[in-house]
């Protein structure tokens, strides 16, 4: 495990060198450090080493934003990925082509998030909704019964119904 933090470490410190750290990405990645010393894969003196070199990396030029990243995944998916949206805490939110149909996924239950998972639910939602007013079309309204039917193997007929189960599973973090 050890050896593997430390490799995927020093690739994002070259990422960041070419502008390629998404700011949703750097907070997550110094958490990943600390809970690293926690488990102990690494010593206190190597945390403090990496924390500096991905911070001096992140400063030394203009690093990629959340939004173009997730155009950048949307771009290089060849047509498979429809929406895109990374955010704090190693979440995630994208919709998918699958075959002849549409899969969903909606993650954001990383303990990074703490009190922030609603703010980005609420972010992510209108993200969905802002790409679909975009795209001339309006999520459909499914309910949290249709969501868990889809969910495995999560796959969904039509694109409105695959956004409109997003925003159900993201409305699911907002408490009424």
């Amino acid at each position: 495990m050890r050896e593997s933090l430390l490799e995927d470490v020093r690739t994002e410190i070259e990422m960041a060198r070419e502008g390629q750290i998404p700011p949703s990405w750097q907070h997550d990645r110094l958490e990943d450090l600390k809970q690293a010393v926690a488990k102990h894969w690494i010593t206190e003196q190597e945390y403090s080493d990496l924390c500096a070199q991905f911070e001096a990396a992140v400063r030394s030029t203009r690093q990629i934003t959340d939004q173009e990243y997730d155009r950048q995944i949307v771009a290089d998916s060849a047509g498979n990925t429809l929406f895109c949206w990374n955010g704090k805490g190693n979440s995630i939110v994208s919709i998918d082509r699958d075959g002849d149909g549409f899969a969903v996924t909606v993650y954001l239950d990383a303990p990074a998030l703490g009190e922030t998972r609603r703010a980005c639910a609420e972010q992510c939602i209108r993200a969905l909704q802002d790409y679909a007013a975009a795209h001339g079309f309006t999520p459909a309204r499914v309910t949290e019964r249709q969501c868990r039917a889809w969910c495995p193997p999560n796959h969904i007929t039509t694109r409105e119904e695959a956004f409109g189960c997003a925003l159900v599973m993201l409305q699911s973090y907002i408490p009424k």
